[in-house]
């Protein structure tokens, strides 16, 4: 019941890249696990492109993401607390060479590439490619907040992807 609840408080309040809830701002980026529905997202569009090899090359940057599940429980803890401001919400910062490194170990038969683009992105936000961006959860974590492990998050949402027919492994 408590899981539903948290998704349903996500779902409810889910804007373009952060959430408000009350006098709180609990703001994420990438947010990517298991789907509730059949509609592919763009967190999980980029993760079922470097899954299927669509692009020849890994991107030469960080990408910072985080579980929704995460998000969620992040909502609520801000609601039970009565939390107030701004709260950074991200789980990791991967290089996505990290990223196509753990969905090779999930999904062994799919076409993940594993040379990475030379070139490196423009700067937009977070800190330029192919640095990590520095942040800190300190806040969130204060609350209780304990975030899922990358490698969990990326298995979660490459068997929602399978199992939901966007992809198979083999």
């Amino acid at each position: 019941m408590r899981l539903l609840l948290m998704l349903c408080v996500f779902f409810f309040f889910k804007q373009k890249t952060a959430y408000e809830m009350l006098r709180s701002l609990v703001g994420s980026e990438m947010c990517i696990r298991d789907r509730l529905n059949p509609v592919l997202n763009t967190s999980s569009r980029v993760l079922l492109d470097l899954m299927k090899g669509a692009k020849p090359l890994i991107p030469n940057e960080c990408k910072a993401m985080v579980d929704v599940k995460d998000v969620a429980a992040a909502h609520l803890l801000a609601f039970q607390h009565r939390s107030q401001g701004r709260h950074v919400c991200i789980g990791a910062c991967p290089h996505w060479a990290e990223v196509a490194g753990i969905l090779r170990r999930i999904a062994p038969g799919c076409a993940v590439p594993t040379a990475i683009n030379p070139e490196l992105p423009p700067t937009s936000l977070g800190a330029p490619a192919p640095e990590r961006t520095e942040y800190s959860c300190n806040k969130l974590e204060s609350l209780g907040l304990v975030f899922t492990d990358l490698e969990s998050t990326v298995r979660e949402t490459v068997e929602s992807l399978v199992r939901l027919g966007f992809d198979s492994p083999q």
